[in-house]
């Protein structure tokens, strides 16, 4: 049995996948990912063989609107029409050669537009974010809790939720404080990694926090932590964080609402403070806020007062404990592996 996956180029897609795939193949299943050059050492390492399109590009969103951003954007634009482009040739290729069990599809790829699959060969949609129905009849699988989906919609009998696909990447310690992180009051500040934010909307978080009890973790993402000038004693700031790892430490999370972010803060017990950059995670903060683990973050100056309630509610602790049990009964990995089995081994049959 072979089964492809094909998500969409970004770390946050490719990571839930990645959980699947690793799951399928500690299961003896052959598997391939189609995968920039950037993921394909992260695929090797699940044990899956990484299949790299031509084209190289960073997926991500520039802050700012001035002049200088608009033309960052339409450069960016381009490069992901053209990965686009390269991913959707390498997966009708590979998939016309192979001929897999299944392949898997993150619905916000341009694969989309592929459809039907060349030979007739069998498909399953796996959200990696917020889940909603797709188009067509195939099978939906969802990165995720049912208790995190908007309350309005229809519900689809395609979809189950296999639960949080979390911990497949990791990140190398930059040389963080274990010691003061694993003795002292932590939040943790994560900007996501597809939608940059500027240096002044991390100066603000730095400052909520510079000269008090709390060590603030920030990863950075793009912004060079030199352009935030002098660092507090009681900030941390690296371009990326072991973020399951510290949050496993952690009191709050300070998050821009993406969907791995909330999962691993789910996994660790940790409340989340949210601002959210597009729809979908603005969708995702309002069932945080309906579910009691969270609060929406709406003015900076509230920062800190906001993360220091939050933390020291003892209902939304509560409710995290309850929400995290149910995250672990349903063992994601194992889950989304046996279904992409069995979709497989049923296509199979017919």
């Amino acid at each position: 049995m072979e089964i492809v996956f094909v998500p969409y180029a970004a770390r946050g897609h490719v990571a839930p996948m990645l959980a699947a795939a690793s799951a399928l193949v500690t299961r003896g299943v052959r598997v391939r990912m189609v995968v920039p050059a950037p993921f394909a050492a992260h695929v090797r390492a699940a044990g899956a063989v990484p299949v790299v399109p031509d084209v190289v590009h960073d997926v991500r969103v520039p802050a700012g609107k001035g002049p200088g951003a608009v033309g960052e954007r339409a450069r960016l634009r381009r490069g992901r029409r053209a990965l686009a482009t390269a991913t959707a040739e390498t997966s009708r290729r590979l998939v016309a050669e192979r001929r897999p069990s299944l392949v898997v599809i993150d619905p916000h790829t341009a694969w989309l537009r592929g459809l039907p699959l060349p030979g007739g060969t069998p498909a399953a949609w796996l959200w990696t974010t917020a889940g909603r129905t797709a188009r067509g009849h195939l099978p939906v699988l969802v990165n995720g809790l049912p208790q995190l989906r908007a309350r309005r919609g229809r519900r689809d009998r395609r979809v189950r939720f296999v639960g949080p696909l979390v911990g497949a990447m990791t990140t190398p310690d930059p040389g963080l404080p274990w010691d003061r992180i694993r003795a002292g009051r932590v939040v943790v500040a994560s900007p996501g990694t597809v939608f940059t934010p500027g240096a002044a909307e991390l100066k603000r978080l730095i400052g909520a926090f510079a000269g008090t009890e709390w060590t603030l973790v920030l990863a950075t993402g793009r912004v060079p932590v030199a352009d935030l000038g002098p660092l507090p004693g009681n900030v941390v700031a690296h371009p990326w964080i072991p973020q399951l790892e510290v949050l496993r430490h952690a009191e709050v999370l300070v998050t821009h609402g993406g969907m791995n972010s909330v999962l691993e803060a789910i996994t660790c017990g940790v409340p989340m403070l949210v601002r959210p950059r597009i729809g979908e995670q603005r969708r995702t903060a309002s069932r945080i806020v309906e579910l009691g683990v969270g609060r929406r973050l709406r003015r900076w100056t509230d920062l800190r007062a906001t993360a220091e309630r939050l933390a020291d509610e003892h209902t939304v602790r509560a409710r995290l404990s309850g929400l995290r049990e149910r995250a672990r009964a349903v063992l994601a990995a194992g889950a989304a592996a046996e279904e992409l089995v069995r979709l497989a081994e049923a296509n199979t049959k017919c």
